[in-house]
């Protein structure tokens, strides 16, 4: 039985929630930013002819071209994904304690 692992939609969607608006809590990132990642995964299909999660596997293939395609053609790539997503997670953390943990590695990166 064929399985997926999610990497590639989880990649895709650190481009979205790592957007300074989401970042920052300026607008509420489990509503906007997850509606903008369907909306553009939706889109990321349409333009492959296919429907997102119509098929899981079809998906994470169109999924995971597209992350390449981020990667190795964006402007962005892995390195600045990261280290925005450490700021993002240590930022919108709300323990102080959990903040310094999470904010030494961030610092680092």
């Amino acid at each position: 039985m064929p399985i997926t692992t999610g990497l590639s939609d989880a990649f895709l969607r650190g481009y979205v929630f790592s957007k300074p608006e989401y970042a920052t809590l300026e607008r509420e990132p489990y509503t906007y930013a997850e509606n903008e990642s369907n909306l553009w995964f939706r889109t990321i299909c349409a333009s492959k002819g296919a429907v997102w999660e119509q098929n899981d596997l079809e998906t994470d293939k169109i999924s995971e071209q597209c992350g390449k395609g981020e990667t190795v053609g964006g402007a962005r790539g892995i390195p600045s994904q990261v280290r925005d997503g450490l700021f993002t997670f240590w930022f919108q953390d709300d323990e102080s304690q959990d903040s310094i943990v999470a904010g030494v590695p961030a610092l680092a990166g």
